[in-house]
């Protein structure tokens, strides 16, 4: 039992639970009793559906900045701000029915209110959870949370037809009795907006503060570049979208297929939440499990079965069990997903990629289209021919995308065929390439302190071209290296007369012939091979194009620079099997694409010497990392890159060693960027004893070394 309640052992998250079931359940009341008022006012389909559609779509539109919103401002204040509003928007719509002066519009307008207050609290609501517990009780947490949602779902609809039948007992006709639950739901916000004022937990303000919008663009790109991400948010909205509608069309079932009225409606929403209840008991016992996404692909596979089942079910008893069913499994999904989620994302990303339960309590409409005009509804038949038909078709896309979901799992599952070697070939594999004699000097020319080398490669376009990627913006993304990024780097070098090394692959020259004598013209500046196309050489896999390609990439630099290159650094820093061996065989005098060490060493092919010198890279010193790929551009700013990479030389400067930059023409060109070079080569060559050289230069040096 401690094990299925370890999360209430956390002192703030006791209160914020009570506090929000209590809400839950008044919540559960209004939107039970809201879904009967507008069946009631007008029998339509169309009108459940836009209703609750409208309180989803500022959510679909506004959640991602309320992600955003939630990580940079105190919680508590966003949450008791969304629970102000939608108190509001429950006792405005109490007060209409009190007079009799209730619209669909008022419903309407009042549901979109309420989903742009729910668009900022879900996620502050959400992102508060991991601020209460431990990161190892979080899954605990997450289901007792789900627990709590899912009590109130069965109260809820349970006090709705308690209240209808008292009231109605009474003397009061039905939508007096509904009123009562828009009145207790109002009251309920302030037992919510209570335990908030009572929590202990402080805010602790992000540790960077970029514009919303790049944290938002990170965000985005940050989940499009992990496809574990990918697949749980792909998953989430399957299950909600698709799966979720059983709940909406209720009340259309009750009247139109069991031609019963709101107590039917009251009793078979119980039924789904016992279920839910169940399914959350079940993940909060497991915690954190091996396998959870394989078992919430399982297990959405079977929702959509049982979401089949009930569209064809004409018997109340049966519909009542698998309504039970339906509910554990949605919740078992939605629990194991959640946590999945709150466990990969990082911190620092906290509300954006939290999955919000008021998403779950609207979502599924869109998918049915539910909002479509009456006129096009009616081509589907009768409502309860209709709202089967519906129910079905998201049954059976629920189950197919958990379907297509586990063969995504099995096609992206990383094979491990390392355990099952020996150790004598997990050791040949690992010493294949490796870091031999280290090269570091007890002092560099002239009694330099530090050795830098600052290189350029000049990719352009090639690296998509490789790949047969033709569109437009990443070639011409490309192409600004070679027009004006390149140009404006070799500007900043001789305002500065520092030297630097520059690796082209031998299409990217002959594409943009007047790179080479622009470099060339100052005299400072070396050219080494980056491969022939800025092709991937694992990928090649191919030992004899590999050589063709280094062949003509050697003969075609060597016509352009009038001697033979003698730097080499692989296209992405990627080797295949042959690659040291054919860059042995070449005669180079080193590489650098490897990164074994801070100072330059000898690379070991199979543990034997090779005599090539390696100049170490390095990510960190890498604009790519930061201006290219997953970021788009979009972060961090490059006053924050410069400041990384002076860091790092600062370190070398102090440890006497040698300090490595690879940048590229095409990311690094752009104006705020070499405004940012520059700041970091006047902090340079303001130390004494820096010796900025070549690659060729400091590899001629290190050479030397006893």
């Amino acid at each position: 039992m401690r094990r299925m309640l370890v999360a209430f052992t956390y002192r703030d998250f006791r209160v914020q639970w009570l506090g929000a079931c209590s809400s839950s359940i008044g919540t559960w009341m209004q939107i039970v009793a809201q879904n009967w008022l507008v069946v009631s006012l007008t029998h339509s389909t169309f009108f459940l559906g836009l209703d609750a559609f409208l309180q989803q779509l500022p959510i679909i539109l506004f959640s991602l900045i309320g992600g955003v919103f939630a990580d940079r401002y105190d919680r508590r204040r966003t949450l008791l701000a969304s629970q102000y509003i939608q108190m509001a928007t429950s006792g405005i719509l109490a007060i209409l029915m009190y007079f009799h002066l209730v619209q669909i519009w008022h419903i309407l307008a009042l549901s979109f209110t309420t989903g742009v207050a729910q668009s900022f609290g879900g996620p502050a609501y959400q992102s508060l959870i991991p601020s209460l517990v431990d990161k190892k009780d979080l899954p605990n947490a997450v289901a007792l949370n789900s627990i709590q949602f899912n009590v109130a779902r069965v109260l809820g609809p349970l006090l709705f037809g308690l209240s209808l039948f008292a009231f109605r007992t009474w003397g009061y006709d039905e939508p007096q009795a509904m009123n009562v639950c828009f009145v207790l739901n109002s009251l309920s916000f302030l037992i919510v907006i209570n335990t908030l004022m009572m929590l202990r937990v402080k805010h602790i303000p992000p540790a960077t503060s970029g514009k919303m919008r790049e944290e938002l663009t990170g965000g985005l790109s940050y989940v499009k570049h992990h496809d574990s991400l990918v697949a749980l948010i792909v998953l989430a909205a399957a299950t909600t979208f698709l799966g979720f509608a059983l709940l909406t069309f209720l009340p259309i079932f009750a009247e139109k297929v069991f031609h019963e009225g709101a107590a039917t409606y009251s009793h078979l929403m119980a039924f789904s939440g016992a279920g839910s209840i169940l399914g959350a008991l079940i993940v909060a016992w497991l915690g954190k499990f091996k396998k959870m996404g394989r078992t919430a692909l399982l297990v959405q596979a079977v929702y959509g079965g049982l979401i089949i089942a009930f569209a064809i079910s004409r018997v109340m008893r049966l519909s009542d069990i698998l309504l039970f069913c339906t509910g554990a499994s949605l919740m078992i999904v939605f629990s194991t997903v959640t946590s999945l989620v709150q466990l990969i994302a990082p911190n620092e990303m906290n509300s954006e990629f939290r999955i919000q339960n008021s998403e779950l309590k609207s979502g599924g409409l869109m998918a049915d289209r539910t909002w479509l005009p009456p006129t096009r509804l009616r081509r589907f038949g009768e409502p309860s021919r209709r709202s089967r038909w519906r129910l079905a078709s998201g049954g059976w896309l629920t189950a197919g995308l958990a379907v297509l979901g586990g063969a995504a799992l099995l096609a992206q599952a990383r094979p491990q065929p390392g355990t099952k070697l020996p150790l004598a070939q997990i050791d040949a594999q690992m010493f294949h390439v490796s870091a031999g004699k280290r090269l570091k000097p007890a002092a560099w020319p002239n009694g330099a302190r530090v050795a830098v080398g600052l290189s350029f490669d000049v990719d352009n376009a090639t690296a998509d071209l490789a790949t047969g990627n033709l569109i437009s913006e990443s070639i011409s993304r490309g192409e600004y290296g070679a027009v004006d990024g390149l140009p404006r780097i070799l500007r900043l070098l001789d305002k500065y007369q520092v030297p630097a090394s520059f690796f082209i692959p031998a299409v990217s020259h002959l594409l943009h012939p007047d790179m080479i004598p622009s470099i060339l013209k100052s005299g400072r500046h070396e050219i080494g091979v980056h491969g022939w196309i800025h092709e991937h050489l694992p990928s090649v896999n191919d030992a004899a194009a590999e050589q063709d390609m280094l062949n003509r990439a050697i003969d075609t630099l060597t016509k352009a620079i009038g001697k033979k290159p003698v730097g080499y650094r692989a296209p992405s820093w990627q080797f295949s099997q042959w690659t040291v061996g054919q860059v042995k065989a070449a005669g180079f005098l080193y590489d650098s694409s490897l990164m074994a060490s801070d100072d330059a060493y000898e690379i070991l092919l199979d543990r034997q010497p090779t005599g090539i010198i390696e100049l170490p890279i390095e990510r960190i010193v890498d604009d790519f990392p930061y201006f290219g790929g997953a970021t788009n551009g979009g972060m961090p700013n490059p006053d924050e890159v410069e400041k990384v990479f002076q860091s790092e030389f600062d370190v070398a400067y102090a440890e006497g060693g040698l300090f490595i930059l690879t940048m590229h023409p095409h990311i690094t060109g752009h104006r705020s960027r070499v405004a940012g070079l520059e700041k970091l080569i006047q902090h340079m060559q303001s130390k004494p004893g820096v010796w900025i050289a070549t690659h060729e230069q400091i590899a001629r040096y290190v050479k030397n070394v006893k």
